[in-house]
């Protein structure tokens, strides 16, 4: 189990954001994972994850994955040419923050 399993696997889906140059998903309470890079979502449009449960992560090379429930995913782009900002992601956790 990586620390993305850790902390995100058994959490649902509290709430979708579509931002006009990024996507939000807020798990849990405390938990907001903020996606900067082109990513793709399968099974469905963004408000279709809220109530979605976690249950597992995947990290390439090439990408980052959530798997839900309902065979659901989201799969973020960690090739040169996705990234719009700094940043791919960033995890708010209480007082943490993991940035990729």
């Amino acid at each position: 189990m990586n620390l993305f399993d850790e902390t995100l696997c058994g959490l649902s889906v509290t709430q979708v954001v579509f931002v006009h140059d990024y996507l939000q998903l807020v798990l849990g309470d405390d938990i907001t994972l903020t996606v900067n890079n082109d990513y793709k979502l399968d099974g469905g449009r963004p408000k279709d994850f809220v109530y979605s449960i976690v249950q597992s992560t995947q990290t390439t090379r090439d990408a980052f994955t959530v798997h839900f429930d309902a065979s659901k995913t989201l799969t973020v782009s960690l090739f040169d040419q996705s990234y719009h900002g700094p940043e791919a992601m960033v995890l708010n956790r209480s007082a943490d923050v993991i940035v990729w």
